[in-house]
């Protein structure tokens, strides 16, 4: 049911935060998997068309997500840190 799914990735706020992170994660998986491709055509083509395109979109769309993963993990890492501290 609903409920599980709620408890599974934190409940409210800290729920929408982690979905965030892990379609960001992907996203730039993805990315990371264009570069990847793309180095492998120009290796082996000669051609560049797909490390252009993803240089195109270098600066307003790729380092902002992985800024946002980078400041997710560092978060994340952080709260578990004080929650861990909190405890003791």
């Amino acid at each position: 049911g609903g409920a599980g799914g709620a408890r599974a990735t934190g409940g409210g706020l800290q729920g929408v935060v982690t979905s965030v992170l892990i379609a960001d994660f992907f996203f730039v998986l993805g990315l990371a998997l264009w570069f990847v491709v793309g180095s492998v055509q120009k290796a082996t083509t000669g051609e560049q068309g797909l490390l252009d395109s993803l240089r195109y979109l270098w600066d307003p769309l790729v380092q902002p997500a992985i800024g946002v993963l980078m400041l997710g993990s560092l978060a994340s890492g952080a709260a578990g840190w004080l929650g861990k501290r909190g405890q003791q």
